[in-house]
């Protein structure tokens, strides 16, 4: 994609030098790049892919459950995704513009709706680093007029789902948590400092190029070497939060690093 420049883009102006800004184990996506709104909606009313465990999926039996390393404890879950990618058909949606002058602009990575949109350029990396770990789910983007801009794009699906479980209503001064200096969705501080704190979890989810949690695939995490790739392939999109003070992130910083 064109890199973005001055006053004409609603996109952070990344410096595309393929370079990675902070070291780090895990690089989990919080946000996008968008520096101020857009006009950009959904064609067709789509349902809300499930947020949460405690929410149902019709095709629930297509998440299959795989054996962990005890080390990591008892409340991780992994699971795959084996449905057809037909089955997220009700979760997409082509998506238009209602100014054509964004168009340019738009990053290779960008989460947004129920599923992160991605570029055919950011597809075909994905792929290469891991190729069973995806499913792509061609979608358009329509310019304001309604004509289908020549470029293709996907929804990006994470195969491969982790989740550690802590009720809503549990605290347990025996379950370490970790104060940090973004948010990302969802995920409880407790899952936050499993990443940062325990070997085990460390060891077995740095092995994936990238995972997502179990019911939420708009903020995928990448471990190092995947994220480098993306970085010197100068993808857009990937702007690190490089300071861990909460007062220095930014809307813009659509990547949080774990160290």
């Amino acid at each position: 994609m064109t890199k973005s420049s001055g006053s004409k883009s609603p996109f952070y102006a990344e410096d595309l030098d393929g370079k990675v800004r902070k070291p780090a184990t895990f690089y989990v996506t919080i946000n996008n790049t968008m520096i101020r709104g857009i006009d950009l909606r959904q064609i067709s009313k789509t349902r809300t892919f499930p947020s949460a465990p405690w929410k149902t999926w019709p095709n629930d039996p297509f998440l299959v459950e795989q054996e962990l390393p005890p080390e990591m404890g008892p409340r991780w879950s992994y699971k795959v995704m084996t449905a057809p990618p037909e089955a997220f058909a009700p979760f997409v949606s082509d998506l238009q513009v209602g100014d054509d002058t964004i168009i340019p602009y738009f990053p290779d990575i960008f989460p947004l709706m129920e599923f992160p949109t991605v570029s055919q350029r950011a597809r075909d990396v994905l792929e290469e680093l891991f190729p069973d770990g995806s499913y792509f789910l061609p979608i358009n983007i329509l310019s304001a007029d309604g004509t289908p801009i020549d470029v293709t794009h996907y929804s990006w699906v994470q195969r491969h789902r982790f989740d550690f479980f802590v009720s809503m209503h549990e605290w347990n001064p025996d379950l370490p948590q970790l104060s940090w200096p973004f948010y990302w969705g969802g995920a409880s501080n407790y899952m936050m400092w499993q990443l940062s704190n325990n070997p085990a979890v460390r060891a077995f989810l740095s092995k994936f190029p990238f995972w997502g949690k179990l019911y939420d695939c708009l903020l995928p995490v990448y471990n190092a070497p995947t994220f480098a790739a993306l970085k010197a392939a100068k993808l857009t999109g990937l702007v690190e939060a490089t300071s861990d003070r909460p007062s220095q992130i930014k809307d813009h910083h659509s990547i949080g690093p774990v160290a």
